[in-house]
């Protein structure tokens, strides 16, 4: 296999075969780094990001009003749809309420805060839709809000009823675009337990099968992104937002999620939502040529905030692309040198502690070779 350089990034070609049947050559074979090998049933692959560089993410993003979303529903049986679904009486659960945890907040922390972001969230993108509750202004902050607001907003929640229950959450959402093939794949399955069975009621296979399944169920696969940030943060319309290093946010898909709103004029509204723990910046104000690869775009450096995260709800139309990133340093988090700098570098995180590394807030690049390299692929014309 030989290796040729061009403009649109590094080609590899395999070697010329001779035919069974015939003296003649045939043509050698050419593969784009940014694409796996072509399958006769499909011809090219199908771009997907969970597959490896398939898609060039920054040259997607540039125009938001081009992408597109479709959720991925999982179950759809009626008995195990209601797994999908999330009901108010779980999210506002208080520890002085009485009772135990709900299961879905034990195993996803997170969910903690999805009652009070659901309210800011109506507040910060639609306030035109509950004018009669006197809801005070967005802040950007999201600390204006006092418990008889969040109360009077989450009753205009209605049921969905495939799932029976005020919000219903997906795994997974494909991010298409008008111009180029294939599609980018967000994860978050953050929960979901797998069922008991006895292994002398199946055999080998199955019981192999059921390990791999105990496996996957008790990963928490929930993919970075970077997106469009709030309005408080970013003025103006969607389709005009001009992506940058500095101007995008960044984060953590925590949930992907519908629900359906009341509005004062009796009609009902459907938001396709994400809530996403926000990563920040690391030592802000400097975006930086770490590499010569990174030039057209520079690379800069996030942390998670820690211990609690900060967390924001935002329409899936905001996600502009999935993230890749590279743990930064020996252990991938702050490292204890930086204790004395804490107000100047990660305000909202945690250094790690003296003698363990690994113990502080995770620490990434935003790998924007990834982002820029691969080649894309237009659309075939009808």
């Amino acid at each position: 296999m030989t290796h040729i350089c061009t403009s649109a990034g590094p080609v590899w070609t395999r070697r010329a075969r001779r035919r069974v049947d015939s003296t003649a050559e045939e043509e050698p074979e050419v593969f784009f780094a940014s694409r796996g090998l072509e399958r006769e049933e499909a011809k090219k692959t199908a771009g997907c990001m969970a597959d490896g560089l398939r898609c060039n993410i920054w040259a997607r993003a540039q125009f938001p009003a081009k992408l597109s979303y479709s959720w991925v529903v999982g179950t759809t049986s009626y008995r195990r749809s209601k797994r999908n679904g999330l009901t108010l009486q779980d999210l506002g659960w208080k520890p002085n309420s009485g009772g135990s945890k709900p299961a879905c907040r034990v195993a996803h922390p997170p969910l903690d805060f999805l009652s009070h972001k659901i309210v800011h969230f109506l507040v910060d993108f639609y306030p035109s839709w509950l004018p009669s509750l006197n809801l005070p202004p967005s802040n950007g902050k999201h600390d204006q809000l006092g418990e008889h607001d969040f109360h009077v907003v989450l009753e205009r929640l209605e049921t969905i009823e495939e799932v029976q229950s005020e919000v219903r959450h997906y795994p997974s959402v494909k991010l298409g675009h008008a111009e180029y093939a294939g599609s980018q794949t967000v994860h978050c399955t953050p929960t979901g337990k797998p069922r008991k069975v006895k292994f002398s009621s199946c055999g080998l296979y199955w019981f192999l099968w059921y390990v791999l399944f105990c496996t996957y169920n008790h990963l928490s696969w929930q993919d970075y992104v970077f997106f469009i940030p709030p309005p408080q943060y970013y003025h103006g319309r969607r389709s005009r937002f001009s992506p940058s290093i500095d101007e995008c946010w960044y984060g953590r898909v925590a949930l992907l999620f519908t629900i359906h709103v009341r509005t004062d004029s009796g009609s009902l509204e459907e938001c396709k939502c994400a809530m996403i723990e926000t990563l920040w910046d690391y030592c802000p104000g400097q975006t930086r040529l770490w590499w010569p690869s990174t030039a057209q775009i520079g690379t800069k450096m996030l942390y998670e905030p820690g211990p609690d995260p900060v967390v924001y709800v935002v329409p899936i139309s905001h996600i502009l692309g999935r993230l890749p990133l590279v743990p930064a340093g020996g252990t991938g988090t702050i490292p204890y040198s930086m204790r004395d700098r804490k107000a100047a570098c990660y305000e909202h995180g945690l250094c790690d502690r003296d003698g363990e590394p690994g113990s502080g807030s995770s620490l990434f690049y935003i790998n924007s070779w990834a982002m820029i390299w691969p080649t894309d692929h237009d659309v075939a014309p009808v």
